[in-house]
């Protein structure tokens, strides 16, 4: 199989596989493999479609890896940022949902059984109220 690509649609391709890449491999701990080889694979025709400058080469190792150029693009960074912003929001208010819910069972001696229910609770008061009812009491 062949796929064509033209100099603008790979360029457009060399973004997606960047972001993706950034996204799922975030952490050096936990990359996934696959991706690493397929993102090097990609890279690796940016000479072709005259694109050396977004992609460095690492001859000795023959990796392919984003040059600064790449890393610093504003339209990248704009979806990465907005991803990254997306999913702290998610994490703040499934963060915050728990611990309430766990509070409440601790609080009031609930069988914690009722956990996911009283999760379920806040959940449902956070998307009809935000915080409006969120008060701390001292």
């Amino acid at each position: 199989m062949q796929i064509d690509f033209t100099k603008e649609q790979y360029l457009d391709l060399l973004k997606l596989v960047y972001c993706g890449d950034t996204m799922i491999n975030w952490s050096s701990k936990n990359r996934n493999i696959e991706i690493d080889e397929l993102t090097n694979h990609i890279y690796s025709f940016a000479k072709d479609f005259w694109c050396e400058r977004y992609i460095k080469n690492d001859k000795e190792d023959n990796i392919y890896t984003a040059s600064h150029e790449l890393e610093e693009n504003e339209e990248i960074n704009s979806y990465i940022e907005a991803y990254n912003t997306d999913k702290d929001d998610e994490a703040f208010w499934e963060e915050l949902i728990q611990a309430l819910a766990e509070r409440d069972i601790e609080e009031k001696n609930k069988n914690p059984k009722e956990l996911e229910t009283l999760a379920e609770f806040y959940d449902q008061e956070f998307v009809k109220n935000g915080v409006k009812n969120l008060r701390i009491v001292k």
